[in-house]
């Protein structure tokens, strides 16, 4: 990992600077953040985690709040010594540790912001904001932090983020080294989720680990340029069109087709004509995602595709799906044609497709689709005849 942190407006001291270029990030992900991790689950389960002789201090959270309000001021006061300040910073970094292992990330941010605040008087001010900068940029305060994301902010996120972004200086590298390392589908998700809110600081770093040879982690980095406004980086995400792996080159092409670049669509298109059946099928699902008009002829082309065997129904039904999504009034003309069909071959494929295609209706405008609703109205099919039923009470 290489590079520097990315922070409008907040001036970073040297040893900080030098500390987050370190090659030693993935001390992050080191058994340590996995013990954080399982330490705080126990703790939750059992509800009387070990945190330390603080803990047992205050266990009101009130008392908790109050008692860093005071050390706060005097923290700002005239009278303490440089020994007070630092006594007064540790006992403020205690109480951190507690509100980590607790998920309460609002009065971490408290703390955070007091400390930080251009108000702050304190003739020390210097010295105080120089050690929490080294509390907050260190390997334990960090990989604990990422533990009481994952495991107590799902419910929370809105707080989640809100600290996040303050504190993104010290913690978006060592969260996308995290999520790097992390095994659990649903961690990565969260701490994806996180990531993507923390906007464009996060791209010099979401860039350099494309170079990593994990799939799953090109595709996050990718997801991440997408999601945090990263346009300027298409050209990186435009080498993975065509990569062997096909997650990675749809989720290029996602990027792509996000940005509407003008070589979005003929990479779509050539996808949809891809001869590997997954591929085929993903490109279909991202066609619909994205509303993509200019594939419905190709689209078409796969639905009206003879199946001699029936082996193509999962595809049709993916391809009707996409095709509602983007809801083409051109579409109907070959929707009414497959429903009115009758085949004594594969009959029951020919009933799903046409119950996919009456669930799809919705996606296009009313007055194109009314003639199929009326005829599904009298058709043999239960189901149909229930949707055709429900669609035309929307129209009323």
């Amino acid at each position: 990992m290489h590079g520097t942190a990315i922070v409008d407006d907040i001036e970073v001291s040297r040893d900080i600077a030098g500390f987050l270029k370190g090659d030693n990030l993935s001390s992050y992900v080191s058994e340590g953040y996995r013990r954080d991790l399982a330490r705080m689950m126990a703790s939750s389960q059992a509800g009387s985690a070990d945190t330390g002789g603080l803990k047992a201090e205050f266990k009101d959270e009130a008392l908790d709040k109050a008692t860093s309000g005071v050390f706060l001021e005097l923290l700002w006061s005239d009278l303490i010594t440089e020994e007070d300040s630092s006594g007064l910073l540790a006992r403020l970094t205690e109480l951190m540790d507690i509100f980590v292992d607790t998920g309460r990330f609002e009065d971490i941010l408290y703390i955070y912001d007091a400390v930080f605040s251009m108000e702050y008087p304190g003739k020390f001010k210097d010295a105080a904001i120089s050690m929490m900068e080294n509390f907050l940029s260190s390997r334990q305060f960090i990989s604990r932090l990422a533990g009481a994301f994952i495991l107590r902010g799902k419910n929370n996120m809105e707080s989640v983020v809100r600290l996040a972004n303050a504190l993104r200086l010290y913690i978006v590298k060592p969260l996308l080294e995290i999520l790097s390392e992390e095994t659990n589908t649903g961690n990565r998700k969260f701490l994806l989720s996180v990531l993507g809110e923390l906007g464009r600081d996060i791209l010099p770093h979401a860039v350099n680990k494309l170079n990593d040879n994990r799939w799953y982690v090109i595709r996050n980095m990718l997801y991440l340029i997408r999601q945090c406004d990263g346009r300027k980086y298409l050209d990186h995400a435009r080498r993975f069109i065509g990569h062997k792996n096909t997650k990675i080159s749809m989720e290029a092409l996602k990027t792509l087709l996000h940005f509407h670049t003008p070589d979005a669509v003929s990479c779509l298109k050539s996808y949809l004509q891809a001869e590997d059946t997954a591929m085929r099928t993903q490109a279909i699902n991202i066609a619909g995602l994205y509303r993509v008009k200019d594939a419905v002829s190709y689209l078409l082309k796969l639905l009206e595709k003879k199946d001699v065997r029936g082996r193509d129904l999962p595809l049709k039904i993916q391809t009707v799906k996409a095709l509602g999504r983007i809801g083409d009034p051109s579409v109907v003309k070959s929707l009414e044609k497959i429903c009115s069909s009758k085949t004594l071959l594969y009959k029951d494929s020919l009933e799903e497709l046409k119950l996919e295609i009456f669930r799809t209706l919705n996606g296009y405008p009313r007055a194109s689709v009314m003639p199929l609703i009326d005829a599904g109205l009298s058709s043999k099919n239960e189901k149909i005849r229930a949707l055709s039923m429900k669609l035309l009470k929307q129209t009323a």
